[in-house]
């Protein structure tokens, strides 16, 4: 993935965040630390050579426009996850996997 497309798509998770209003309680975060964790996940899984399927309302952006999504969708074999131990795994059974948090973020 070029760097270009993953600055849109950290562009479009952090407007997601920033201008839903639920998210407006609380602790304000650093929403351009959102763009940069995208750069770094696709910098990571480039580097690393794991092979995935982007998914989910970004890519669904591809063929609709002005959707919001506040999440990434990605679609790797299991022993991927195995190159990038700093994605942690939070549920799984015997077809998905959820992850809970990428640690580039802090979460």
């Amino acid at each position: 993935m070029s760097l270009r497309s993953s600055i849109q798509i950290g562009e479009i998770i952090r407007n997601a965040v920033v201008f839903d209003t639920k998210n407006w309680l609380g602790e304000p975060m650093n929403s351009d630390s959102l763009i940069q964790a995208v750069q770094d996940l696709f910098s990571l899984l480039e580097q690393r050579r794991v092979e995935y399927v982007l998914a989910g309302g970004v890519a669904l952006l591809h063929y609709v426009e002005g959707r919001n999504t506040q999440d990434l969708d990605l679609l790797m074999a299991f022993t991927a996850l195995e190159k990038v131990p700093e994605i942690k795994i939070s549920t799984q059974d015997m077809y998905f996997i959820l992850i809970f948090r990428y640690l580039f973020l802090g979460v």
